[in-house]
Order: C-alpha cells, then sequence, then structure tokens
C-alpha cells in the first residue's frame, strides 16, 4: 500500500469518514450487493471460479495523439470546432507522484452536459481472461484492447453513473473519492488491482474541459472519434480513436494511419495515453 507524505499544495481540506469494507456511496449499483469476486488485494479468481471464455468477443479501441503543435491545423481540417457533438469535464485522482498510473490503476470522474454522469475505476494491463465470468454481468463492466500507436495492452474498467452534487464535492475536496465508489467497484479495485490506494493520499487532477466529435473520413469504414483536453493552464491534448472487433484491428490500424499521413498530420509515437499524458503534465504544473 503507497503511504506518502504530503507537500502543502496537494493537501485537502476536511477529514474524510472511511469505515474498513463499508462505503457509503453514491453512485448507481445495480448488482445488488453480490460479491463477484473476493476481497483480497491484487489477487487472480481461484480455482472454483469460471474465468471469462477465451472465446469472449474483444473489441480493440485504435488510439492515435496528435503532436501539439499539430493541434490547431488538425482541428481546422477535421472541423473540430464548436459546438462539439459532446462536452465532458474530467477528473482523475492519484497521488502527487502518480502512483497509482504507474501501477495501472485509473480512477476517473467525468461530467457529461447533457448526459449521465459517471465514475470510473478501470485497471490496465488486466486481461478479460484472467477475469471471473460473472464481473461480465455486471452492469458497466468492459474489457477491451487499448492501442496506442504500437503499443497494445488488455484493460478492464467498471463505470457507474453518479450524481454532479457529489461528483463536484469530490473535485472540490470536501470528501474523498472513495466516497462514491460503490462497493462493486472497490470490490474489483481490491481483487484485480496491484494494490489499494492510501485513499488520503490522492489528488484531484483536473477538472478538465473536453469536447467531443463524431467524424467520418473516406477511408475509414467507422466514424473517428475526435476528443479534445483543454488541461488547466491551456495546454490541449487532441486524440482520434475508433472500436473495432480486434480481428479487424490489424487492417483498420493501417488505414486509421493512412487517413493522418495523407493529410500531413502528424502523431505523437511515445505509446502513452492521453490520461497518462495529462497526469504528467498536470503534475509539473
Amino acid at each position: 500500500m503507497y503511504s506518502a507524505p504530503m507537500s502543502p499544495r496537494f493537501l485537502l481540506p476536511a477529514a474524510r469518514l472511511v469505515i474498513l469494507g463499508v462505503t457509503l456511496a453514491a453512485c448507481s449499483d445495480t448488482s445488488g450487493g453480490r460479491s463477484t469476486g473476493d476481497a483480497r488485494e491484487g489477487s487472480a479468481p481461484s480455482a472454483s471460479e469460471a474465468l471469462a471464455p477465451e472465446t469472449a468477443p474483444l473489441r480493440t479501441e485504435l488510439k492515435r495523439r496528435i503532436r501539439t503543435d499539430m493541434i490547431p491545423a488538425t482541428r481546422a481540417v477535421f472541423g473540430l470546432i464548436d459546438p462539439a457533438e459532446s462536452k465532458l469535464e474530467v477528473t482523475f485522482f492519484d497521488t502527487p507522484s502518480l502512483d497509482l498510473i504507474q501501477a495501472g490503476i485509473i480512477l476517473r470522474l467525468r461530467k457529461v452536459k447533457g448526459g449521465s454522469d459517471d465514475v470510473t475505476v478501470k485497471l490496465r494491463p488486466l486481461a478479460r481472461t484472467a477475469v471471473a465470468a460473472a464481473w461480465f454481468e455486471q452492469d458497466g463492466f468492459k474489457c477491451e484492447e487499448d492501442s496506442i500507436g504500437a503499443t497494445s495492452v488488455d484493460a478492464c474498467s467498471l463505470t457507474l453513473e453518479c450524481k454532479a452534487s457529489d461528483i463536484d464535492k469530490v473535485v472540490a475536496g470536501g470528501k474523498g473519492i472513495e466516497s462514491i465508489l460503490s462497493g462493486r467497484q472497490l470490490d474489483f479495485l481490491r481483487t484485480y488491482g496491484r494494490l489499494m490506494p492510501d485513499w488520503d493520499g490522492l489528488v484531484p487532477f483536473g477538472p478538465i474541459a473536453a469536447k467531443e466529435w463524431h467524424v467520418s473520413v473516406q477511408q475509414m469504414q467507422d466514424k473517428l472519434a475526435a476528443e479534445v483536453w483543454t488541461l488547466p493552464g491551456g495546454t490541449e491534448l487532441l486524440e482520434f480513436s475508433v472500436k473495432v472487433p480486434s480481428t479487424d484491428a490489424g487492417a483498420t490500424a493501417v488505414a486509421l494511419d493512412d487517413v493522418f499521413r495523407i493529410r500531413g498530420i502528424e502523431l505523437i509515437t511515445d505509446g502513452k495515453s492521453k490520461t497518462r499524458a495529462a497526469l504528467e503534465t498536470l503534475r509539473t504544473h
């Protein structure tokens, strides 16, 4: 378990009431309290637990980040101007030294204008074949392959709806993010996460203003999702993505790269996710 002294700029006000094993969750949890995994930190399913079959359909999300200095021109080429199809506000929680994302743990709060607000626990890497089959019966649970340039990794996540007012309180520091994680999400994290967070050591990164469009291009059968994140301080991140059956990922990746190549748009090829890039940028400010 991570524990480190906090510098004054990261201290959060107000003490938090956390009772081991009991969380007053504001998120929707439709599982009825049924346990889907054991409470051993970072453990794999026991021999008696059925795993998700290897033949279960798997989708790959292909992601491409645009080089920072080319974002304005790229936005113009693809018509990524207001009004956006979706406007979001995204906040992540991690330690000041980013111990969670380094351990493959992502804790995200998201407010969607005109849509459902939510909280997500995502573990990456985590192969679907390592997860007990019962998890796939849970609303909001999914496993996918994230393909970021030449880097591919399996990931699983559990997302549940939350009230915007509860998200606002957490982001403002009035209470910890663990207070709105559901019992299912905590169970998922305890069962498959590499570590359990020191909740008092977490700080918010954000909120990040986000806008999303879906664009059609001649080279692609499916529309591309284009998402622009504007970090506090004004730095922009632009990522294009498309989800396809994993069996089609190779051919689609070639076509996706051609979309940018023929338009003279250069990509960032460091293999970092948009989330990691955002957290690393915010950590330095």
